[in-house]
């Protein structure tokens, strides 16, 4: 259970790091930015939480030779997708906007 909340942890301050480089709002400051992906990202998150699902690597891809017969796996998490465009949809409707634009 530790390695899950862990893992969690990671990847929200993953996901929070990359979400800070991506948006500006004319007028807003770092803790503007921070707030306010800090609220979209909790909506996000009751509507679309974690979700982890180990998958099956393909054969012989991250398998170390010590003839381990079991298929390498990781976790992927299913809803960091819908929870990235959830975040991104709440951003927007705050007057924020991507960086890129």
């Amino acid at each position: 259970m530790n390695k899950r909340i862990g893992l969690l942890a990671a990847l929200c301050l993953a996901g929070c790091a990359n979400q800070h480089a991506m948006w500006r709002k004319p007028g807003a400051s770092a803790p503007d930015l921070h707030a306010a992906l800090h609220a979209c990202s909790k909506i996000a998150a009751a509507s679309h939480p974690v979700d982890l699902e180990q998958v099956q690597l393909a054969p012989g891809e991250n398998q170390a030779s010590s003839g381990n017969t079991q298929p390498p796996t990781r976790m992927l998490d299913q809803n960091k997708k819908p929870r990235d465009q959830a975040i991104a949809a709440c951003m927007t409707q705050g007057g924020w906007q991507p960086s890129g634009s």
